[in-house]
């Protein structure tokens, strides 16, 4: 990215340790930069650390090492009842929104908690605060809009929605806050394969229309083609490749990189399996990183 541009969120270095006999290190030396307006699509297998960055970004989980930055200021741990009211311009949409929504709630309700927190952080933040939101606040009905729902189905509760339509209410909860980070842990793999690619791109067109980063972290490469302007590739707790979408996809450098796409499975009947090196060590390449066009 140009370099005038100052990140919005800086990582540098993060270490995670998880207790154990023996300790996991699930996160090895991680940095990278997010910048306001893009989406960065964070891609690798399952287990190899993709969820324990989101849970660092967001405070859940405090980093052995390293440092994260939000707006140049340290990311906090999350507190036993809150999160700083700062930190609440980065919110996430999870995995399953069955669980993330509470099922005693009605969802405009939800979706005016979002609200709230925005006009909370708007008080707090003094002229020129880079993470002032944008505004003006719209109201839950206009955001289940936005997502492509009916505004009338604010009074109704989560498990009478599908899946798909869950998961478009979660991300109209985490986008009323107006954030400038949003970061999007696995939230299209519990859904079924014609809901994936509307549901990311929807997260995708509203994120940045508000102006904010989109961190959208999956194993499935072909869909975050197609709303990803950066990828980072994340094998064994570190990121083994970086660049513009294009130049990882067309030319992958890193040995992992190449498996990870060739894993993609093709239209053409024949059921063919990828070929896979032998043994981890095939893997342990220094990290590619393409240069920006």
């Amino acid at each position: 990215m140009p370099s005038e541009r100052a990140p919005v969120i800086r990582a540098r270095d993060i270490e995670v340790v998880y207790p154990g006999h023996p300790p996991v290190r699930a996160v090895r030396g991680v940095s990278f930069d997010l910048f306001k307006g893009e989406v960065v699509g964070l891609v690798g297998e399952s287990g190899c650390g993709k969820s324990t960055i989101a849970k660092v970004l967001t405070g859940l989980v405090r980093p052995a090492g390293g440092a994260v930055e939000y707006h140049g200021q340290p990311i906090r741990p999350l507190g036993v009842r809150r999160r700083p009211l700062f930190q609440t311009g980065i919110q996430m949409v999870f995995q399953d929104p069955g669980s993330s929504l509470n099922p005693r709630r009605p969802v405009g309700p939800q979706i005016r908690d979002g609200l709230e927190l925005a006009l909370r952080r708007r008080r707090q933040a003094g002229p020129g605060d880079p993470a002032q939101p944008a505004g003006p606040t719209a109201n839950p009905g206009d955001w289940l809009e936005r997502v492509g729902l009916a505004a009338g189905d604010q009074t109704r509760y989560p498990g009478s929605f599908s899946g798909g339509q869950r998961q478009r209410v979660a991300t109209a909860r985490a986008l009323a806050a107006e954030p400038d980070v949003l970061i999007g842990d696995e939230p299209i793999s519990a859904l079924d394969a014609s809901t994936q690619a509307k549901v990311a791109y929807l997260m995708s067109k509203l994120a940045v229309s508000q102006g904010a980063v989109l961190l959208f972290i999956s194993h499935d490469l072909s869909v975050v083609r197609l709303i990803a302007d950066r990828l980072l590739v994340m094998w064994s707790g570190r990121i083994v490749e970086s660049g513009p979408t294009e130049a990882v996809w067309s030319n992958p450098g890193h040995p992992y990189t190449k498996v990870l796409l060739g894993a993609i499975p093709a239209p053409d009947g024949a059921g063919r399996l990828p070929a896979v090196p032998a043994g981890t060590a095939a893997f342990d390449a220094p990290p590619v990183i393409h240069d920006d066009p």
